[in-house]
């Protein structure tokens, strides 16, 4: 009997499985990656998102929101309850490294969910922040048991980090560079305020409003990442030169790892004499870079490492 024609012509279904970690700086490239991935027309593309339930920020909350919004009817979201810990066992204060571990230590609890899934996974993509030897031997028992399944580490891009990629090339599971990715249309923060912009008030004028009023190349853009905190001493000394300094400046301010900024409030912008900005919220810092106002393209950078990765991008900055 003749095989059905369209059957032949028929494209397996790809299914995609992606596991992001906490903090906006590792969420926000695996849902750009993940939008990509969605836009390819190569094949038909299944994509489930993994998440850690509750997030540690509003931030990261509203962002897993806008994506799910945008991607509603192509996108299967599951939630992801690890066990809790003792937060004394970890060695750290530090809400987002003490997620890092719950969900690594938890890793386990990945096998029944990932069980629910129909098709079976094509691909799982989990940031590399996450690797464990609990995950990683869950990761080599996935790829026995199912060897169609290939495994990747959304981690970094070969022109920033040559030599780091060289070094665990080849090894297991497989390791690719993927990036530089630019902004995608769900997350882009709406232009005038409406309450949903991370605790923003829509009453108040938002960031990107504020740069609109000033003069091109005239802001200086001040910031130390978006979970490094600065004492009260230190914002009192940063927050005079940038009195003393004369010039048009936004500063986001963290007073703490996970701000009460993200809970809404009347302070979260605040009007410095017509001619700065202190935000107490979550920015998006590619738009405030790319505005015309911002004063960076072709002036000194002023790095002051803190902590994590700082000191590396400090080097790079330097460099270039």
């Amino acid at each position: 009997m003749p095989a059905d024609s369209g059957s032949l012509l028929q494209t397996p279904e790809t299914h995609v499985v992606l596991l992001p970690s906490s903090q906006m700086g590792h969420l926000t490239p695996m849902l750009r990656l993940a939008a990509l991935l969605l836009a390819q027309n190569h094949c038909p593309l299944r994509l489930t998102l993994i998440t850690a339930h509750p997030t540690v920020s509003l931030a990261e909350s509203v962002l897993i929101s806008r994506f799910l919004s945008a991607y509603h009817d192509r996108v299967t979201h599951l939630q992801f309850h690890p066990l809790p810990i003792d937060p004394s066992t970890v060695n750290s204060t530090d809400p987002f490294w003490i997620q890092f571990e719950v969900i690594r230590r938890s890793a386990h609890l990945l096998t029944p969910l990932l069980s629910t899934l129909s098709p079976p996974p094509s691909a799982v993509i989990y940031d590399i922040s996450l690797l464990s030897p609990p995950l990683f031997q869950y990761i080599h028992r996935g790829r026995s048991e199912s060897p169609e399944t290939k495994w990747g580490s959304d981690f970094t891009f070969e022109a920033l980090e040559a030599e780091g990629l060289e070094a665990i090339s080849g090894g297991s599971p497989p390791v690719f560079s993927v990036g530089p990715f630019v902004p995608c249309e769900f997350e882009k923060l709406p232009t005038h305020g409406d309450g949903d912009r991370c605790g923003g008030n829509p009453v108040q004028p938002q960031p990107l409003e504020w740069f609109d009023e000033q003069p091109d190349g005239s802001v200086v853009y001040v910031a130390f990442g978006s979970k490094t905190a600065l004492s009260s001493e230190q914002i009192r000394e940063v927050g005079d030169g940038l009195e003393k300094s004369g010039f048009r400046f936004l500063w986001v301010v963290k007073e703490k790892m996970v701000d009460s900024e993200e809970e809404g409030g009347e302070g979260n912008l605040v009007r410095i004499e017509g001619r700065g900005l202190v935000v107490r919220m979550w920015v998006e810092q590619g738009e405030i870079l790319g505005h015309r106002a911002a004063a960076w393209q072709g002036v000194r950078v002023l790095a002051w490492p803190q902590n994590g990765d700082h000191k590396v991008v400090a080097e790079v900055a330097e460099i270039c």
